[in-house]
């Protein structure tokens, strides 16, 4: 590595070579001190000058790049939907509907004793488009319940949309004559009533007495109707001779 000459070098250099040049014999044109002063300054100034070029090696250094952090795309979450019952009804039809079809037991106005058991029978329709299970009932809505059972469910797993099933309740006449009629109706799993509304009707006697309905008699009164008398030919008397 070189370094820069000081002062005193450079003055010391250009004495030497003052020394010298006025030393010389030969037949050469005699420099003034100016001039040898100037010629020493700017050789001083070249080699001050000549300064070595530093070959700074650029290092390359590898500038980490910014790495994209990847971001989490949002995703679809499925929302679970509550639970919904599958309906195969078609627009407008009833899950649950039920229509009286008949008295199986127990006609309208039957006639029982004080305090008589007895069973009441309904044939109903299942009218709607859901099954009716055992978890579907009969229920007491109004009127007298002759202490049946409210509610009295179904025996039957299934009963499917179009089919009829007899549906019985027992009961028990009240302790009191007259007529009584108790009101009762279908309900469905949840607690619900439907349908067409059905009744027992049963009036009731004294032990031993039966009132037997009147015979209605025809009173009509045939007149009978006039009829025309045929003339009748008198015989004539013949002369006797």
């Amino acid at each position: 590595m070189m370094t820069k000459p000081n002062h005193l070098t450079i003055l010391f250099i250009a004495g030497a070579l003052m020394l010298w040049m006025t030393s010389c014999k030969q037949a050469e044109p005699t420099l003034s001190a100016e001039t040898v002063l100037t010629s020493v300054a700017l050789t001083v100034d070249a080699s001050l000058s000549a300064t070595p070029e530093a070959s700074a090696t650029a290092t390359a250094t590898a500038t980490p790049t910014e790495t994209a952090t990847p971001t989490a795309s949002p995703t679809a979450q499925a929302t679970q939907a509550a639970p919904t019952q599958a309906s195969t009804a078609p627009a407008g039809a009833n899950c649950d509907a039920a229509t009286f079809a008949e008295d199986v037991s127990i006609p309208d106005g039957t006639q029982l004793a004080f305090d008589t058991d007895f069973i009441k029978t309904w044939k109903i329709l299942n009218a709607g488009t859901c099954t009716w299970n055992a978890d579907y009932a009969v229920i007491f809505v109004s009127g007298s319940d002759m202490d049946g059972t409210s509610p009295t469910y179904l025996t039957l797993d299934a009963v499917v949309p179009g089919n009829m099933v007899d549906i019985s309740v027992e009961m028990t006449a009240p302790d009191s004559t007259g007529k009584f009629t108790g009101y009762w109706r279908m309900q469905n799993a949840d607690g619900v009533a439907f349908g067409d509304t059905f009744y027992v009707e049963i009036e009731v006697v004294k032990p031993g007495e039966t009132k037997v309905p009147t015979a209605t008699t025809d009173t009509t009164t045939l007149t009978p109707t006039a009829t025309d008398t045929l003339p009748t030919d008198t015989p004539t008397a013949t002369d006797t001779p």
